[in-house]
């Protein structure tokens, strides 16, 4: 088994996961067999951390973060180990990416940060650029023209009544309706694809 297992022996990946989908973990799938160890970091992991992104300006509202961290932790952690990831694999914490002096608190400096980067997305370069200014070092896993799935796409099909699971893992479809964050989705109203409101 450990010859199928990445070069690194400590990985890390990181996302905002609201909600955790069918890409997401075709990405963390991949993050977590480039290393022996992976650590997974949530980021915007509660609204005190959040901060205004130039690049991508709802991000960062409360409408586009209906998931606590905890959530995101079980929709990650679930989704994985219904994948057949062993537990002891990979860890999740939070990862307040709008606030980089507060990263060592988090964050493992000597992980290997493995992106994945979409044209359609001008958040992920910078992203990119901020983690390696602030000293990690990265890998892109793949660059793609266009993401397949958004959270903002899932959040406005909870909202508007349409289909949605088939999007997302079974154990994030889960998660959603059992926390309640699909009436949350709804009550607040969200974004449609393109940006404009519900």
């Amino acid at each position: 088994m450990a010859s199928m297992l990445g070069s690194a022996s400590l990985v890390a990946a990181c996302g905002k996961f609201q909600p955790f989908h069918n890409e997401h973990l075709e990405y963390l799938l991949a993050a977590v067999n480039e290393g022996q160890r992976c650590v997974i970091g949530i980021t915007n992991p509660d609204p005190s951390y959040i901060r205004h992104e130039r690049l991508d300006p709802v991000r960062g509202l409360p409408e586009s973060n209906p998931a606590t961290y905890y959530e995101r932790l079980l929709m990650v952690t679930n989704s994985l180990c219904d994948a057949g990831v062993s537990r002891n694999r990979f860890e999740v914490v939070p990862f307040p990416i709008n606030v980089p002096e507060s990263w060592l608190n988090y964050f493992p400096r000597d992980a290997l940060v493995l992106l994945t980067l979409y044209d359609d997305d001008p958040w992920l370069p910078e992203r990119k650029a901020r983690l390696e200014n602030n000293g990690l070092v990265t890998k892109v896993l793949w660059r793609r023209v266009r993401k397949g799935i958004s959270g903002a796409d899932i959040r406005w099909r909870i909202a508007a009544g349409q289909p949605w699971k088939h999007l997302v893992p079974a154990a994030t479809a889960k998660i959603i309706s059992l926390c309640g964050i699909d009436e949350r989705i709804r009550a607040e109203g969200t974004e449609r694809p393109d940006g404009s409101r519900l």
